[in-house]
């Protein structure tokens, strides 16, 4: 699992790398927006669903840090208060990350075809 996300993070990085929104047609930007925002849920919802196996582990008492939440939000430059939102959100059945992962996936699978109806109209 870690070699797939490392991979697709590198992928990741070269489009944003490449990316010149000058050279991006204004009729595609509203639904390659869509994608990145997309992405970005699906990986939040990720990183939530994985709070719990980090609070679990004993790398933040390793590493010197007071608690889970201390780490990831050092880790993701986030505050410790959104840490512990991600780590309460896991704590109350990871029904939140599930619905985040569903209508991320949902706006993924919906968003197809209107690309071509809104270029066909520039």
């Amino acid at each position: 699992m870690l070699q797939a996300v490392r991979a697709n993070k590198q992928d990741l990085q070269g489009l944003v790398r490449d990316l010149d929104p000058d050279a991006i047609p204004v009729c595609e930007a509203p639904e390659l927006w869509k994608e990145f925002v997309a992405i970005a849920r699906l990986a939040e919802s990720a990183a939530t669903l994985l709070a719990r196996r980090v609070e679990e582990g004993d790398t933040w008492r390793q590493g010197g840090f007071r608690s889970a939440a201390d780490q990831m939000a050092a880790e993701a430059g986030t505050s410790i208060s959104a840490a512990e939102d991600a780590t309460r959100d896991v704590q109350a059945g990871q029904a939140a990350a599930a619905d985040r992962v569903g209508n991320a996936q949902r706006q993924v699978v919906t968003g197809e075809g209107e690309h071509d109806q809104l270029c066909r109209e520039c």
